[in-house]
């Protein structure tokens, strides 16, 4: 309980009062360095905890379905024949297979619902790979290419030349869906176990070498910053100014966290880094009138 109260402690401190600095100069730096592990250790935790959360409630159920209805998206009587890369099929052409906002969780499916393309895949053997936005798809399957839309409305290419034999039908489908679905129970565990384990640390790295090449930048500041009299802002060198932002860091944190909780994507470029700078500065002032 004693450690949890010092922690929360440090914590209100780092973020709210710039003349806790003071002190924090005068700390050895591992004291720095374990409070920075410790604070997104819980943050990382807590991250998980949300995805887990997300997972089991809107994604297993998804799982459920798609394990279940996914073979009904080919259509059953279709069949696409591939040999020395051109395509043939047994249905008349142009052949829409349409795209089906219900089957997708309500957030993904209300999305779905407000874009043009009303399809997932064309086949037209007759058509030319450009001919992919005037058919509302994600796909054209053609005579010898596969188009498929890409990021910023890009078409994609993908030549079926170095296929000499294949068929695509219902019952490849079946088969290759059968040996698929037994391993679907430990899909989300899986995914939990991986954000549990790599979260924290991917967090903590990214986070810790961010400050190192910020801490830099503060440095110069100080530098400027810093009066001619004897100040606590002279004795900040690099180790120093790692420090005081392995502290600073929580209130960015605590910002970007209330945008998140409100579900708003700050629009400013190097929000965080400024925020920093910012809390930076007022740290500085509060140093230099503290020497006065």
């Amino acid at each position: 309980m004693q450690k949890l109260k010092s922690f929360v402690y440090i914590f209100k401190n780092s973020a709210f009062k710039p003349a806790y600095y003071q002190e924090i100069l005068q700390a050895p730096f591992k004291f720095s360095l374990k409070y920075f592990l410790l604070l997104f250790l819980i943050l990382s935790f807590l991250t998980a905890a949300t995805l887990s959360f997300f997972l089991y409630q809107e994604v297993n159920p998804f799982l459920n379905q798609l394990k279940t209805q996914l073979p009904d998206f080919y259509p059953e009587k279709l069949e696409i024949q591939i040999t020395d890369g051109q395509v043939t099929t047994n249905v008349a052409e142009p052949y829409f297979v349409p795209l089906n906002p219900d089957f997708f969780p309500e957030e993904i499916k209300q999305g779905l619902k407000n874009i043009p393309t009303q399809n997932i895949l064309v086949i037209d053997t007759q058509a030319n790979p450009s001919d992919i936005r005037q058919y509302q798809t994600f796909s054209l399957l053609t005579k010898n290419d596969l188009a498929f839309m890409a990021e910023n409305n890009e078409i994609r290419i993908q030549s079926l030349e170095e296929i000499k034999d294949f068929t695509l039908n219902r019952q490849l489908i079946n088969n290759l869906w059968a040996k698929v679905t037994p391993y679907f129970p430990y899909l989300i565990p899986g995914m939990i176990t991986l954000s549990l384990l790599f979260l924290p640390l991917a967090t903590i790295l990214a986070k810790f070498i961010y400050l190192a090449l910020f801490s830099s930048v503060t440095l110069i500041v100080v530098r400027l910053f810093r009066p001619k009299v004897k100040s606590p802002l002279q004795s900040i060198n690099y180790k120093k100014s790692l420090q005081i932002n392995l502290h600073a860091i929580t209130l960015p944190t605590i910002i970007i966290a209330l945008f998140q909780f409100l579900g708003v994507q700050p629009k400013i470029p190097f929000f965080q880094s400024i925020i920093l700078l910012i809390f930076n500065l007022i740290i500085f002032s509060a140093l230099r009138t503290k020497s006065k």
